[in-house]
């Protein structure tokens, strides 16, 4: 989901380099042949899988979408929207939805993947697919969900004002599901 143009590559690799360190981490994409542009951090992963294993692997991989929002708000917080007074100054509830809408549509058009935001009574969905053309040339193997768990819960940690919302999948496209969904508490953990 997030190796296919250099700059959110880069948010990825240094979400990661933090959780790692730098020199591990560039050992890690040295030694599975990863590309200057990194479409695939497959490789990476299953040489890191086999020596922290699966589990430990999909931590570091939540760690390490944390740390990236950082990157990704100091990088790309103008384009997405999260600098304009419209978004700055909303209520903390219309707030947190409102940028999960932007981050989203950000999403969406970067990566030509569809993301779709369904309010709930206690939570929102997020609902990640890829075109059905594009998703048959994937890697089968290619999983970005936990990362992307760690990057939505570093967005709600920012935009909640250092609280904790839980943010769990539960469907995969990895695992046979038409799409991944992510379930999103409106309110954090106390």
């Amino acid at each position: 989901m997030l190796m296919e143009n250099n700059l959110p590559g880069s948010v990825y690799f240094l979400g990661l380099q933090e959780i790692l360190g730098p020199e591990e981490t560039k050992e890690y994409f040295a030694a599975a042949s990863v590309s200057g542009r990194r479409e695939s951090v497959t490789p990476a992963w299953k040489k890191m899988e086999a020596h922290y294993g699966a589990k430990s692997v999909r931590g570091i991989a939540i760690c390490a979408g944390r740390a990236a929002f950082k990157y990704l708000l100091t990088q790309e917080g103008k384009e997405i929207g999260f600098e304009s007074d419209d978004f700055r100054f909303l209520p903390l509830r219309l707030k947190l939805k409102r940028g999960l809408t932007l981050l989203s549509a950000w999403f969406t058009q970067t990566f030509d993947t569809s993301i779709e935001l369904e309010p709930a009574q206690k939570n929102w969905l997020l609902k990640v697919s890829e075109p059905a053309e594009r998703a048959e040339k994937r890697f089968t193997d290619e999983n970005n969900c936990s990362f992307f768990i760690g990057l939505v819960q570093g967005f709600m940690t920012w935009v909640g004002g250092g609280k904790y919302y839980r943010v769990v999948e539960t469907q995969c496209r990895h695992q046979n599901a038409p799409y991944c969904c992510f379930q999103i508490d409106k309110t954090p953990l106390e």
